[in-house]
Parts: structure tokens; C-alpha cells; sequence
């Protein structure tokens, strides 16, 4: 399915000087995630980003979710952290609809800003005034900037996120 990957460059990217179980087991889901999904995704959203014209305004916003509904304790999806859909119990309100024992607050209140966002984007163009362009045409190293969707997190706002694997390694790849 996937034609002329080189292993040993790979392994440079991914593997490094890991070689905890553990580790290994997460190089390869990130890894996949990388080739199937991060990838060409993020790729996309910039080349489209930096095509729709010179002097126009690009309204490319991207996010990398770093929460997740927790489940309870038999989860059997905790063990791989954040996952591709996981943003779709916060984007259709499942804490109002179905509610779970393990909703806190804190989980109500991001699902209420996630669907605010997602429909101000659909209204206006634009999900919120804290979120940047993935790419600031105005800016010429054209440094991508990526929204921590996160109610926890200190950190807002990725500089650069893909620039070792997407921008770096997989550029030439998609």
C-alpha cells in the first residue's frame, strides 16, 4: 500500500534512541498517524492555505486536540491518548445529550466553547479571535500556527508542530 518509505530514515525520524516497549509501541501509532491522517491532512489545509491567492485573506484554521471525554476506568480507548474523532463528543454536545458519570465542568463548559467555535466558524468564517491563521500570508517564513483545542492547557497556540515530520520528513512524500 505505501510505496518507497526508506525504514532507516524513518527509524531516524521516529524510533531515535527509544527502546522502552512502551515507546516502541507508540512510535508505531505515531508513525501511522502521521503517514495516514496527520500528514496529508495538515498538508493539504497549508498548500490550500497558501494557494487560494497572494493577496487574499486565507481562512485556514487547523487544531490538534490534546483532550479527550474520559470514559471511566474500563476505557478501552484510553490507552491511546487522543485519537482521530475523539473531537466529536465536544463538537455535538454528548454531555448533554447522553451524559456520563465521568463528565466534570470542565468538560461541559469546553463542549460548549468547541460547538461555539465550530458554528461562529460556519457563521463568520472564523472559530474564535484567539485563533490564527494556520499560515500568516503576511509573514514570509510562513511559520504555521496550530490551535491547542485543550481547556487545560498553558500552551494555546503550536509554532512550527509538524516541522520535523510533515514539513520535514513527509513533505515530499503527498
Amino acid at each position: 500500500m505505501f510505496h518507497n518509505l526508506n525504514a532507516t530514515s524513518i527509524a531516524d525520524i521516529y524510533v531515535a534512541n527509544k527502546t522502552d516497549s512502551h515507546d516502541l509501541e507508540w512510535i508505531v501509532y505515531d508513525l501511522y498517524g502521521d503517514l495516514l491522517m496527520n500528514c496529508p491532512t495538515y498538508l493539504f489545509a497549508k498548500n490550500y492555505a497558501l494557494n487560494t491567492g497572494a493577496n487574499k485573506h486565507s481562512n485556514v484554521y487547523f487544531y490538534e486536540q490534546t483532550y479527550r471525554r474520559a470514559y471511566g476506568k474500563d476505557d478501552p480507548m484510553a490507552r491511546f491518548g487522543v485519537t482521530h474523532g475523539a473531537d466529536i463528543d465536544f463538537v455535538f454536545g454528548l454531555s448533554f445529550i447522553k451524559p456520563l458519570k465521568t463528565d466534570t465542568e470542565i468538560y461541559v463548559q469546553f463542549s460548549r466553547q468547541v460547538m461555539k467555535m465550530w458554528t461562529d466558524f460556519a457563521k463568520y468564517g472564523k472559530p474564535n479571535n484567539d485563533w490564527p491563521n494556520l499560515i500568516d500570508l503576511n509573514n514570509p517564513k510562513r511559520v504555521s500556527k496550530v490551535y491547542n483545542l485543550n481547556p487545560n492547557s498553558t500552551v494555546d497556540i503550536f509554532d512550527n508542530l509538524f516541522a520535523k515530520t510533515c514539513d520535514g520528513y513527509w513533505k515530499d512524500y503527498y
